[in-house]
């Protein structure tokens, strides 16, 4: 192609220095092109005529490491069949998604010199992008999640990178997106991170590579590609994943409760980097209202999609709820990049915005994806000026437009505002009639010609918080056989650590000890990697805990800490069960149900020596003959006892819905050394939930079995460490569990032959170990410690 004679362009380049961006284009401005121009620096090349090119016009980029062409008017759909033919690359007519991108920039479009070989992200495996260098990351997504990184493409390695113009990359530093996660954006010049956070630095384990769009403040609450273009919004969801509205228009998907559309139906969104999320979730009057716990539960998984996220809706009802929710997000270091309000607000109720970003969203940026002037239940707005919801006269539009317009100009002047979606649900707030004939209305004209400019403001980007968490479900069982004692826990921390060790105090010591560094793990699963340690135990109290390093931190943090009381093997364990437990194997036949048993308020049925609260209509529970063909709730009573004979009874608990079920029974048991055990049969369902099989001694804390789910078909026998009183104490025995969300049918279905309490009988023990024992001396070195002499007691009021 010859396109001389050529007038080039001399544009010298601004150099912007930041931490963490390279310099931005200088800008060159024409109205309309109108013979051959070469771009051959640096430069923003902005068009802004309705009509950007005559005949003749033409123009060439040669630059193509930074070099763009913004036509200002356009979409980008027009700009590809109308106009792409005045465009070149490197003297190569332009062709959309071979040797160039057009995408939408604001009201128009932006069309990059990227072929379809582009590789956009370069990590390094030293800081100032030193070191290895490697640059194969493509877009896409793994089940709707992000990909994990291998050895060759620099997983736990990248410590800079570099990211071009137009892309959005999220690292996390778990694998598959869990963990720590943070979204970098490359909006309007390349990204470069010379040095990554120190957080992050050497840890990142996933990726996932976006494209990104320009686009400007002004959107719509729809998904309609023609209402969409007839305002000129570049932005728009609906009530499920939304649909591929590119290159005119950004369709965010919508994650409207736990857990639909599912987080990987979302995740597996292309056309988009964002999504919205849970809508109204505190609405008591929405279609699913729905707990703080309850979102937060899934909420990881919508980390994982990669996608940049918004917080759950707001409701003016319940705003308490959405600030429960963010300060839970920050005090974890979980990621929500934006904060999404509703807002069908009088005028000035939009002067408050900035104070809604840091009290609800502590600093971040915000999305209106609901916002009418006035709301028709508070009677204000335009719903006092305007009674029909069928008005669209020229009065009706008018007093619009004069409600409307100034909270537009306040929402395009908000730098914390990126984007606001119009919700048009009745005539008198339409942005065009609903008379077919689609004429926009006075407001919607001004809505469709209005210079807001772009969305994303780099200036109040929210970064996540970095946490780090101590675990807290450090537990041991002890192997008496084997003689050894081992500790499991979760931590969620990943591999974002220095360093974490295994802490323990002897019997007899005073202070905890190191026993072992542990080497740390990615981050795999909701509640963090699983850890385990082994360790020979002496006799007596063994005290353990983990200690965690925070990166750059001497200073640990501590998980909760558990003890193991190991008794000598010369201690004989007597079964006590029958003498101190009524009913122990749920042998009393007067308990047991003649018939089947199927769910209702009554029929957790009463069982000898045992109590039950429960009442739920979504369960059942009742003592049954072992062998006796009955059913609970649809499952057949096991047919062998524990020792494989059809003999005695068993307890079954089955129940849904979040719900817990179990039965109790208190015991006195005198000073002594005791251990408890319980057998379970699992009839069907492996799913998970909460155990509450255990005992309480006292006051003090319950001991519950850490077994969260249950393989089906035989018998699981647990004994827990064993214990001892210094007095006569009441121990409350507890059999059953919580349920998991779903119904009865899906969850396990429990059966308990029989509870065991042993006593130890420690006369031929010489090798117990040491313990410290602490007795109360003080009234053998003080006189009246405690003030209680009554000699000394006033009798009257003292001046």
């Amino acid at each position: 192609m010859n396109l001389s004679p050529l007038k080039a362009l001399s544009l010298a380049l601004f150099t912007l220095l930041s931490l963490s961006t390279f310099g931005a284009n200088t800008t060159q401005t024409v109205a309309q092109v109108t013979d051959s121009v070469a771009i051959t620096t640096a430069v923003d090349f902005v068009i802004t005529g309705e009509t950007p090119f005559t005949a003749t016009g033409k123009v060439n980029i040669e630059h193509t490491e930074h070099a763009v062409v913004i036509i200002e008017r356009i979409k980008p759909s027009k700009v590809i069949t109308s106009w792409l033919s005045h465009l070149y690359i490197k003297g190569v007519k332009a062709v959309s998604g071979v040797n160039c991108q057009v995408k939408l920039f604001a009201s128009g479009a932006i069309i990059l010199p990227y072929d379809s070989n582009f590789r956009p992200l370069t990590c390094y495996t030293e800081p100032n992008y030193g070191g290895t260098a490697y640059d194969n990351y493509t877009e896409g997504h793994v089940g709707g999640f992000m990909k994990t990184l291998t050895d060759a493409n620099l997983n736990n390695q990248i410590r800079s990178f570099k990211l071009k113009r137009g892309y959005m990359v999220t690292f996390a530093l778990g694998q598959s997106g869990w963990g720590y996660s943070r979204c970098f954006i490359a909006d309007k010049e390349d990204l470069e991170i010379p040095v990554m956070p120190t957080n992050m630095a050497g840890r990142i384990s996933s990726y996932r590579l976006f494209k990104w769009q320009n686009a400007k403040k002004g959107s719509l609450a729809s998904s309609d590609p023609k209402y969409c273009g007839l305002v000129n919004a570049t932005s728009g969801f609906d009530w499920a994943q939304g649909r591929n509205l590119l290159p005119d228009v950004e369709c965010v998907p919508n994650h409207i409760y736990e857990d639909w559309p599912s987080a990987s139906t979302i995740g597996s969104v292309t056309w988009s980097c964002h999504s919205k999320n849970n809508n109204e979730p505190g609405n008591a009057s929405d279609d699913t209202p729905q707990s703080v716990d309850v979102v937060l539960d899934n909420w990881q998984n919508l980390m994982r999609t990669g996608l940049r996220l918004c917080s759950e809706s707001s409701h003016d009802g319940s705003m308490g709820h959405l600030e429960a929710f963010i300060d839970s997000i920050d005090a974890r270091g979980w990621r929500c990049d934006i904060l999404d309000l509703h807002c069908y607000w009088t005028q000035g109720q939009f002067d408050n915005l900035t104070s809604y970003s840091d009290r609800y969203g502590n600093g971040r940026p915000i999305w209106i994806s609901e916002w009418l002037w006035g709301a028709w239940w508070n009677n204000n707005g335009i719903f006092a000026l305007v009674t029909s919801a069928t008005d669209f006269s020229r009065s009706a539009q008018q007093k619009l437009l004069d409600g409307t317009k100034p909270i537009l100009e306040k929402l395009n002047a908000h730098p914390r505002v990126e984007r606001y979606f119009y919700w048009n649900a009745e005539e008198r707030t339409s942005l065009w009639s609903k008379d077919g004939a689609d004429t926009l209305s006075l407001l919607g004209r001004y809505f469709a010609t209005m210079n807001e400019g772009l969305a994303f403001n780099r200036a109040y980007e929210f970064i996540p918080k970095v946490v780090y968490r101590a675990s807290s479900n450090l537990a041991t069982r002890f192997d008496n056989t084997a003689r050894t004692l081992t500790l499991n826990w979760n931590d969620p921390n990943g591999d974002m650590l220095d360093s974490m060790v295994v802490l323990c105090k002897r019997p007899g010591a005073t202070k905890f000890e190191r026993l072992a560094s542990i080497d740390l793990k990615d981050m795999n699963a909701k509640n963090g990697p699983a850890y385990s340690f082994v360790d020979t135990p002496a006799n007596g109290t063994n005290a353990y805990r983990i200690a965690i390093y925070p990166v750059g931190n001497t200073t640990p943090k501590y998980s909760n800490t558990v003890s193991s009381l190991v008794i000598s093997q010369k201690a004989i364990w007597n079964d006590v069960s029958t003498t101190y437990v009524t009913n122990p194997g749920f042998d009393e036949s007067s308990s047991w149900q003649t018939t089947s048993v199927t769910n209702g308020t009554a029929n957790h049925k009463p069982v000898t020596g045992w109590t039950t609260t429960c009442t739920d209509a979504n369960g059942s529970s009742a003592a049954f003959s072992i062998g006796s063909g009955l059913q609970l709730n649809g499952r057949t009573v096991p047919g062998k006892n524990t020792e494989g004979v059809v003999a005695g009874g068993a307890l079954g608990i089955s129940q849904g819905w979040g719900v817990a079920s179990f039965y109790t029974q208190k015991v006195t048991l005198p000073a002594g050394t005791y251990r408890i055990g319980y057998t379970v049969y699992n009839v069907a369902n492996t799913g998970a939930f909460i155990n509450l099989c255990g005992y309480q001694a006292g006051t003090q804390s319950p001991v519950y079995d850490n077994a969260t789910s249950l393989q089906t078909g035989s018998w699981r026998t647990t004994t827990f460490d064993p214990f001892t009183l210094i007095k006569e104490t009441d121990v409350t025995l507890s059999l059953g569990y919580t349920s998991a969300g779903g119904t009865s049918t899906s969850n396990p279905y429990l059966f308990f032959d029989k509870v065991v309490i042993e006593q130890a009988d420690l006369t031929n023990v010489d090798d117990a170990g040491e313990e410290i024992v602490y007795l109360d001396i003080t009234d053998s070195l003080f006189v009246n410690p405690g003030f209680d002499t009554q000699a000394d007691f006033q009798k009257a009021n003292l001046a």
